[in-house]
């Protein structure tokens, strides 16, 4: 992930066929850059890897990292964080300039969170001073002395540390490194831990970054501590500021956390208690479950919560995959598999086709979970922009539901079948297909699967009344089940409906019902179809101005995520407003790149598309004899593809071919049209690309 967070960070998106390290170490290469990795400890191996790789590519490239230990990598010059300023106990200063040195403010203001009424006086001033500066005024160590306000008076905290700290202030002992310094300090503060708090500190350093009650009971609980014990003993591992309490989370429920080094410090403790295997595996079990609770309720008026419940343990349901891949693919695949609605609303369709992809390679079994996980993956596949492999595994699935009689799998995956012919330009095909999906949900009684289908049909429907029924129909479902992502789905494709038929008024409050359903999914995708529509709007209203702006922010989200089949789209719609604009060099330029990255992702009715807008480029230009062949060839192609326009864009093109009729004689247009009809695609790609 080192070299893809980094890439997210400089905003660079990821591009199909090459990997994040490569397009890292490509676009590092001439500029000169700093980059800065914090915490490298607990990947140190993969951050030495990835440093070493892209210095040796990138001749002005500074890295500056912090860590434990040094990576060891070529040219490394390693230099020790400085201390927070600290005063000389044998000097001190007045009481009311103490806090000028920052170790011993800091002390002073965790205190207050553990004691309100603690005060500075000349009686505890000095043992501040020496508490501090016998810690080197690292800020960890004197959080947690602090903490023991609350137990200890100030004196006693200062001999307490002088009996156990011996080491650092004798000899050449006195220079240790601070990960040493802090591992010492935390031994202390963990031996004055109760057996049960210490087993627990132990077992909650199975979670990554954070962690809720329930999650901690759940894991945690059991061997030596009841669930009821859970609560108490955390609070307690709270007051003594090795567990810290987050308040604010995406879902608003209570997390907790560990600092970095104290976890790192108690996973040692739990591999060293020879408990790892067996907590990793109830931290699997766990969030198993909590994917199968979600499942439904992602579906329902419930669905905000649930989906900010899930990105709040991101980082858990990485680690517990992690361990599946080691130990349970079966529960790997099944976690993500039933929070497939939430790893989707993410949108980093790379790292879910990364998951899946590892999973379905060690699952072997031949039932209705290969199944889904099939079809999920075939999803991601296709968003990368291999609509032909996407297709390949769809049809996989469809063979194996069929092979183990599974009816739902296998309306789910004539489903996917459909819709992946569909994007792949293949709707007289793909349409019957979804068809069929429809009739198997409609006899299984599954209102979520018959509305998920009607939706798509409506999608890659040529009758645009039937559009428009199948969406009323799949929106009153959706409504009914409380699903808010298939409503806003509805809401935006009625709008694109409406707009196709020339209606420029009725589609605003479904756009902005949609857009404020899709800012509270946190579903940034989507959010990017409401701006497309938006630009649609704009767009055949005349304001090309606004529509192209519109289209720029759309693809801007889409890139943002690696959504490459949006992109496309948007980036299309932009040459047409460019065009309309008159910025002909400009437009051109745009529908050449359009036409060859439809090609390369063999989308055909975007390839179509942006031919299209080449065509009524050369209208513009009087190159009629071209524009004539282009248009022709097109509507050979959606004639062939069981594609049609909408009206408001045949319009447009009747409007074109008008005006190529009235500058050729008809033998002339006869001619130029067969001869375009007769274009194999590449032939069409070719005279749409000459200058």
């Amino acid at each position: 992930m080192i070299p893809q967070i980094i890439l997210s960070a400089i905003g660079v998106n990821e591009q199909p066929g090459k990997s994040p390290l490569e397009l890292l170490k490509e676009y590092l290469h001439e500029k000169k850059t700093l980059i800065v990795l914090d915490n490298c400890e607990h990947l140190i191996e993969a951050s030495a890897r990835v440093t070493s790789t892209l210095l040796s590519g990138a001749p002005n490239l500074k890295i500056l990292a912090s860590s434990r230990e040094a990576l060891g990598v070529k040219g490394e010059l390693s230099y020790p964080v400085p201390s927070l300023s600290l005063p000389d106990p044998k000097h001190l200063p007045a009481i009311e300039q103490l806090s000028q040195y920052e170790a011993v403010r800091l002390f002073i203001d965790r205190a207050l969170l553990v004691a309100p009424h603690f005060i500075v006086d000349k009686d505890n001033a000095p043992f501040i001073a020496q508490i501090c500066y016998r810690l080197d005024g690292i800020p960890l160590a004197i959080e947690l002395a602090a903490a023991r306000i609350k137990m200890m008076s100030i004196e006693q905290i200062s001999q307490r540390l002088d009996d156990r700290f011996r080491l650092l202030t004798g000899g050449a002992r006195t220079s240790l490194p601070r990960q040493q310094t802090l591992r010492a300090l935390i031994d202390w503060s963990y031996d004055l831990l109760s057996e049960k708090e210490r087993l627990l500190l132990r077992r909650l350093s199975v979670f990554a970054r954070s962690w809720t009650l329930e999650a901690a009971e759940e894991v945690c609980a059991g061997d030596g501590i009841d669930t009821y014990d859970v609560l108490d003993l955390l609070t307690q591992l709270v007051n003594k500021s090795l567990v810290v309490v987050i308040e604010q989370s995406q879902s608003g429920e209570t997390r907790y956390r560990m600092l970095e080094t104290v976890r790192q410090y108690a996973r040692e403790k739990l591999l060293e208690a020879g408990e790892s295997e067996i907590i990793r595996g109830r931290h699997l079990a766990y969030f198993v479950k909590l994917a199968k609770q979600a499942e439904p309720e992602l579906f329902r008026s419930n669905q905000i919560f649930w989906l900010n419940k899930l990105a709040d343990e991101l980082d858990n349901l990485r680690r517990a995959l992690d361990w599946a891949l080691a130990t349970d693919v079966e529960s790997g695949l099944r976690l993500i598999v039933t929070s497939r609605l939430y790893w989707e609303a993410r949108g980093d369709f790379r790292e879910t086709e990364s998951w899946l992809g590892q999973l379905l390679e060690r699952y072997r079994k031949a039932d209705s979970l290969r199944v889904h996980g099939l079809l999920m993956y075939g999803q991601e596949v296709a968003l990368g922009g291999d609509f032909e492999e996407a297709r390949k595994i769809a049809e996989r699935s469809l063979e194996l539901s069929r092979a183990i009689s599974d009816k739902q799998a296998e309306a789910f995956s004539l489903w996917g079948l459909g819709v992946g012919l569909a994007l792949q330009g293949d709707v007289g095909r793909g349409i019957p297909i979804m068809e069929q999906s429809l009739g198997l949900y409609q006899s299984l009684g599954d209102k979520l699967g018959e509305a998920t289908v009607m939706a798509w049909l409506s999608l890659n429907n040529n009758d645009l009344e039937r559009s428009k029924a199948y969406l009323v129909d799949s929106l009153r479902l959706f409504r009914e089940l409380g699903h808010l992502s298939g409503i806003a789905v509805c809401l935006n494709e009625l709008a694109n409906r409406t707009i196709w038929g020339g209606d420029f008024s009725s589609p605003v409050p479904w756009l902005e019902e949609a857009r404020e359903l899709y800012r509270q999914l946190g579903d940034v995708l989507k959010e990017g179809d409401v701006l497309s529509y938006y630009g649609l709007l704009a767009y055949w209203q005349g304001d090309f101005k606004q529509a192209r702006a519109y289209y720029e922010e759309s693809a801007k989200l889409y890139e943002k995520v690696g959504h490459v089949l949006n992109s496309s789209w948007s980036r299309v719609n932009i040459a047409y407003a460019v065009l309309r604009q008159s910025d002909i060099v400009k437009a051109k330029e745009m529908f050449d790149f359009c036409i060859r990255q439809s090609q390369k992702s063999n989308n055909t009715i975007g390839l179509i598309y942006a031919i299209e807008g080449l065509a009524s480029l050369n209208v513009n230009q009087n190159h009629l004899e071209r524009a004539a062949q282009l248009f022709a060839w097109a509507d050979a192609m959606r004639d062939k593809i069981g594609d049609h326009r909408p009206p408001v864009e045949q319009n447009s093109i009747e409007r074109d071919l008008e005006a190529i009729h009235a500058r050729l004689n008809d033998p002339d247009f006869a001619r130029l049209s067969t001869e375009g009809q007769s274009l194999v695609v590449e032939e069409a790609v070719a005279l749409a690309l000459e200058e």
